[in-house]
Protein backbone atom coordinates (compact mmCIF):
# COMPACT_ATOMS: atom_id res chain seq x y z
CA UNK A 1 0.00 0.00 0.00
CA UNK A 2 1.45 3.46 -0.69
CA UNK A 3 1.52 6.52 0.85
CA UNK A 4 2.83 10.08 1.07
CA UNK A 5 5.89 10.47 3.13
CA UNK A 6 8.21 13.45 3.65
CA UNK A 7 12.02 12.84 2.81
CA UNK A 8 14.93 14.17 4.92
CA UNK A 9 18.15 14.19 3.10
CA UNK A 10 21.18 13.32 5.90
CA UNK A 11 24.61 13.60 4.16
CA UNK A 12 27.54 11.54 5.44
CA UNK A 13 30.61 13.09 6.04
CA UNK A 14 33.97 11.68 6.65
CA UNK A 15 37.52 10.96 6.22
CA UNK A 16 38.88 8.22 4.09
CA UNK A 17 39.40 6.59 7.23
CA UNK A 18 36.00 6.17 8.50
CA UNK A 19 34.58 4.11 5.39
CA UNK A 20 33.46 1.37 8.04
CA UNK A 21 31.24 3.96 9.85
CA UNK A 22 29.90 5.52 6.62
CA UNK A 23 28.37 2.30 5.61
CA UNK A 24 27.29 1.62 8.78
CA UNK A 25 25.14 4.66 8.80
CA UNK A 26 23.71 3.98 5.65
CA UNK A 27 22.36 0.60 7.20
CA UNK A 28 21.25 2.64 10.13
CA UNK A 29 19.51 5.05 8.26
CA UNK A 30 18.02 2.42 6.21
CA UNK A 31 16.99 0.19 9.32
CA UNK A 32 15.81 3.26 10.91
CA UNK A 33 13.39 3.70 7.62
CA UNK A 34 12.05 0.13 7.85
CA UNK A 35 11.01 0.96 11.51
CA UNK A 36 9.75 4.04 11.63
CA UNK A 37 8.42 5.58 8.35
CA UNK A 38 4.93 4.37 7.62
CA UNK A 39 3.80 5.52 10.95
CA UNK A 40 5.90 8.80 11.36
CA UNK A 41 5.28 9.44 7.51
CA UNK A 42 9.32 10.13 7.06
CA UNK A 43 11.73 8.47 4.98
CA UNK A 44 15.48 9.45 5.29
CA UNK A 45 17.61 9.21 2.34
CA UNK A 46 21.41 8.80 3.27
CA UNK A 47 23.26 11.21 0.91
CA UNK A 48 27.03 10.21 0.16
CA UNK A 49 29.85 11.51 -2.61
CA UNK A 50 30.11 8.34 -3.32
CA UNK A 51 26.93 7.31 -4.30
CA UNK A 52 25.22 10.85 -5.35
CA UNK A 53 27.77 13.05 -6.78
CA UNK A 54 28.10 13.73 -10.63
CA UNK A 55 31.29 14.01 -12.53
CA UNK A 56 31.59 17.83 -13.15
CA UNK A 57 34.06 21.01 -14.27
CA UNK A 58 33.69 25.13 -13.23
CA UNK A 59 35.09 24.57 -9.24
CA UNK A 60 37.45 22.73 -6.95
CA UNK A 61 35.99 19.10 -6.07
CA UNK A 62 34.42 19.89 -2.72
CA UNK A 63 32.57 23.01 -3.80
CA UNK A 64 30.87 20.66 -6.61
CA UNK A 65 30.10 18.19 -3.89
CA UNK A 66 29.01 21.01 -2.10
CA UNK A 67 26.48 22.62 -4.81
CA UNK A 68 25.25 18.64 -5.65
CA UNK A 69 24.59 17.72 -2.27
CA UNK A 70 25.64 19.59 0.60
CA UNK A 71 23.27 22.60 0.27
CA UNK A 72 20.20 20.32 -0.39
CA UNK A 73 20.99 18.09 2.83
CA UNK A 74 18.28 18.75 5.84
CA UNK A 75 20.75 17.09 8.67
CA UNK A 76 24.89 16.02 7.99
CA UNK A 77 26.48 13.64 10.22
CA UNK A 78 30.15 13.18 10.16
CA UNK A 79 32.31 10.86 11.80
CA UNK A 80 36.75 11.16 12.42
CA UNK A 81 38.88 8.30 13.44
CA UNK A 82 42.05 9.02 12.95
CA UNK A 83 42.51 12.12 10.57
CA UNK A 84 40.67 15.15 9.58
CA UNK A 85 41.66 14.43 6.07
CA UNK A 86 43.04 16.23 2.77
CA UNK A 87 42.50 20.00 2.45
CA UNK A 88 40.46 21.68 0.11
CA UNK A 89 40.69 25.64 -1.20
CA UNK A 90 38.86 26.88 1.83
CA UNK A 91 39.15 24.97 5.35
CA UNK A 92 41.52 21.87 6.48
CA UNK A 93 39.47 19.09 4.74
CA UNK A 94 36.45 18.17 2.77
CA UNK A 95 34.87 16.88 5.60
CA UNK A 96 35.32 20.44 7.64
CA UNK A 97 34.28 22.14 4.63
CA UNK A 98 31.05 20.24 4.82
CA UNK A 99 30.26 20.45 8.36
CA UNK A 100 31.22 24.49 7.95
CA UNK A 101 29.14 24.92 4.82
CA UNK A 102 26.34 23.31 6.43
CA UNK A 103 26.55 25.29 9.95
CA UNK A 104 26.68 28.26 7.85
CA UNK A 105 23.39 27.15 5.71
CA UNK A 106 21.65 26.84 9.85
CA UNK A 107 21.08 23.07 9.25
CA UNK A 108 21.22 20.79 12.03
CA UNK A 109 24.91 18.78 12.59
CA UNK A 110 26.06 15.98 14.07
CA UNK A 111 29.68 14.95 15.21
CA UNK A 112 31.13 11.43 16.02
CA UNK A 113 34.72 10.86 16.72
CA UNK A 114 35.66 7.30 17.42
CA UNK A 115 37.74 5.77 19.96
CA UNK A 116 38.23 2.42 18.43
CA UNK A 117 41.29 0.89 18.49
CA UNK A 118 43.52 1.28 15.63
CA UNK A 119 47.13 -0.38 14.02
CA UNK A 120 49.87 2.48 15.31
CA UNK A 121 51.50 1.97 11.94
CA UNK A 122 48.31 3.31 10.73
CA UNK A 123 48.63 6.76 12.55
CA UNK A 124 50.13 10.01 11.81
CA UNK A 125 51.14 11.85 15.24
CA UNK A 126 50.76 15.37 13.23
CA UNK A 127 47.11 14.16 11.70
CA UNK A 128 46.43 12.79 15.50
CA UNK A 129 47.40 16.77 16.38
CA UNK A 130 45.36 18.23 14.11
CA UNK A 131 42.24 16.23 14.84
CA UNK A 132 42.38 16.83 17.91
CA UNK A 133 42.33 20.51 17.75
CA UNK A 134 39.43 19.96 15.69
CA UNK A 135 37.65 17.97 18.13
CA UNK A 136 38.47 20.38 20.99
CA UNK A 137 36.79 23.54 18.77
CA UNK A 138 33.79 21.27 18.14
CA UNK A 139 33.39 20.89 21.96
CA UNK A 140 33.83 24.24 22.80
CA UNK A 141 30.80 25.22 20.21
CA UNK A 142 28.16 21.91 20.63
CA UNK A 143 27.72 18.38 21.88
CA UNK A 144 29.98 15.79 20.26
CA UNK A 145 29.84 12.25 20.17
CA UNK A 146 32.50 9.98 20.85
CA UNK A 147 32.31 5.99 20.56
CA UNK A 148 34.51 3.00 21.64
CA UNK A 149 33.02 -0.13 19.05
CA UNK A 150 30.64 -0.02 15.95
CA UNK A 151 27.93 -1.99 17.65
CA UNK A 152 27.71 0.71 20.34
CA UNK A 153 27.85 3.62 17.34
CA UNK A 154 25.12 1.33 15.61
CA UNK A 155 22.85 1.34 18.45
CA UNK A 156 23.12 4.97 19.70
CA UNK A 157 23.22 6.23 16.19
CA UNK A 158 19.52 4.64 15.45
CA UNK A 159 18.04 6.50 18.43
CA UNK A 160 20.22 9.35 17.90
CA UNK A 161 18.34 9.59 14.29
CA UNK A 162 14.66 10.07 15.80
CA UNK A 163 16.16 12.98 18.21
CA UNK A 164 17.44 14.57 15.31
CA UNK A 165 14.49 14.70 12.55
CA UNK A 166 12.40 15.37 15.92
CA UNK A 167 14.45 18.49 16.68
CA UNK A 168 14.42 19.02 12.41
CA UNK A 169 10.54 18.89 13.14
CA UNK A 170 10.74 22.12 15.66
CA UNK A 171 13.60 23.93 13.70
CA UNK A 172 11.07 23.83 10.23
CA UNK A 173 8.12 24.72 12.37
CA UNK A 174 9.77 27.81 14.38
CA UNK A 175 11.39 28.94 10.91
CA UNK A 176 8.00 29.26 9.95
CA UNK A 177 7.35 33.11 8.85
CA UNK A 178 4.03 34.58 10.07
CA UNK A 179 2.26 37.58 8.88
CA UNK A 180 0.60 39.44 12.54
CA UNK A 181 -2.24 40.68 10.68
CA UNK A 182 -3.47 37.71 9.93
CA UNK A 183 -4.53 36.78 13.57
CA UNK A 184 -8.02 35.63 13.05
CA UNK A 185 -9.02 36.89 16.21
CA UNK A 186 -7.47 40.62 16.32
CA UNK A 187 -11.04 41.37 14.82
CA UNK A 188 -13.06 40.26 18.17
CA UNK A 189 -10.36 42.18 20.45
CA UNK A 190 -11.73 46.01 21.37
CA UNK A 191 -9.82 48.55 22.13
CA UNK A 192 -9.88 48.24 25.59
CA UNK A 193 -8.63 45.22 25.38
CA UNK A 194 -11.30 42.83 26.12
CA UNK A 195 -13.68 40.84 24.68
CA UNK A 196 -16.94 41.07 22.98
CA UNK A 197 -19.04 38.36 24.27
CA UNK A 198 -21.33 39.33 22.13
CA UNK A 199 -19.38 39.44 18.95
CA UNK A 200 -20.68 37.14 16.53
CA UNK A 201 -17.23 37.32 14.57
CA UNK A 202 -15.54 36.57 18.17
CA UNK A 203 -17.46 33.30 18.33
CA UNK A 204 -17.25 32.51 14.59
CA UNK A 205 -13.85 32.91 13.53
CA UNK A 206 -13.14 30.41 10.99
CA UNK A 207 -11.36 27.59 13.23
CA UNK A 208 -12.71 23.32 12.40
CA UNK A 209 -13.56 21.48 15.79
CA UNK A 210 -10.00 20.22 15.92
CA UNK A 211 -7.98 23.39 15.85
CA UNK A 212 -10.01 24.11 18.52
CA UNK A 213 -9.53 21.08 20.81
CA UNK A 214 -5.57 21.58 19.77
CA UNK A 215 -6.09 25.56 21.08
CA UNK A 216 -7.74 24.23 24.18
CA UNK A 217 -5.35 20.95 24.82
CA UNK A 218 -2.36 23.23 24.82
CA UNK A 219 -4.35 26.28 27.49
CA UNK A 220 -4.80 23.46 29.56
CA UNK A 221 -1.22 21.92 29.98
CA UNK A 222 0.04 25.75 29.96
CA UNK A 223 2.06 24.73 26.94
CA UNK A 224 3.02 21.65 25.02
CA UNK A 225 5.90 19.82 23.75
CA UNK A 226 5.70 20.20 19.60
CA UNK A 227 6.97 16.68 18.95
CA UNK A 228 4.19 15.09 21.74
CA UNK A 229 1.48 17.65 19.90
CA UNK A 230 2.67 16.45 16.28
CA UNK A 231 2.00 12.70 17.73
CA UNK A 232 -1.47 13.47 18.83
CA UNK A 233 -2.52 15.90 15.86
CA UNK A 234 -2.48 16.78 12.44
CA UNK A 235 0.69 17.94 11.41
CA UNK A 236 -0.74 20.47 9.00
CA UNK A 237 -3.41 21.68 11.92
CA UNK A 238 -0.61 23.38 13.73
CA UNK A 239 1.38 24.91 11.03
CA UNK A 240 -2.03 26.57 9.85
CA UNK A 241 -2.59 27.53 13.62
CA UNK A 242 0.88 29.30 13.78
CA UNK A 243 0.92 30.77 10.59
CA UNK A 244 -2.32 32.43 11.65
CA UNK A 245 -0.68 33.81 14.28
CA UNK A 246 -2.50 31.77 17.00
CA UNK A 247 0.36 29.42 18.66
CA UNK A 248 4.36 30.52 19.13
CA UNK A 249 6.68 27.74 19.57
CA UNK A 250 9.53 28.78 21.89
CA UNK A 251 12.28 26.03 22.61
CA UNK A 252 9.82 23.40 21.50
CA UNK A 253 7.05 24.28 23.60
CA UNK A 254 4.09 25.44 21.81
CA UNK A 255 2.09 28.29 23.57
CA UNK A 256 -1.23 30.26 22.70
CA UNK A 257 0.50 33.23 20.70
CA UNK A 258 -0.18 35.87 23.54
CA UNK A 259 -2.98 37.09 26.00
CA UNK A 260 -5.81 37.76 23.15
CA UNK A 261 -5.55 34.08 22.11
CA UNK A 262 -5.59 32.63 25.62
CA UNK A 263 -8.42 35.14 26.48
CA UNK A 264 -9.94 33.59 23.14
CA UNK A 265 -8.97 29.84 24.25
CA UNK A 266 -10.72 30.42 27.51
CA UNK A 267 -14.37 31.44 26.17
CA UNK A 268 -14.69 30.10 22.86
CA UNK A 269 -12.91 26.61 22.92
Amino acid sequence: MSYKAEVVRILIASPGDCNEERELARKVIYEWNSTNAYNKKIIILPVMWEYDSTPMQGTYAQEIINQQLTYHCDIAIAFFSTRVGSPTERYNSGTIEEIETALDSDKIVSLYFSNRKVNINDINPLFLLELGEIKEKYSQKGLIYEFDTLPNLKNDLLRHLSSLIDNLKVKQFTSLEINPTENMIQVAWTKENTFDCDAESCKHIPLSQVERDVLMDIHRRNGIDLIGLLGKYDERIIRRLRSNGMIEIYNGIVQPMDKEVTEFIRRYC
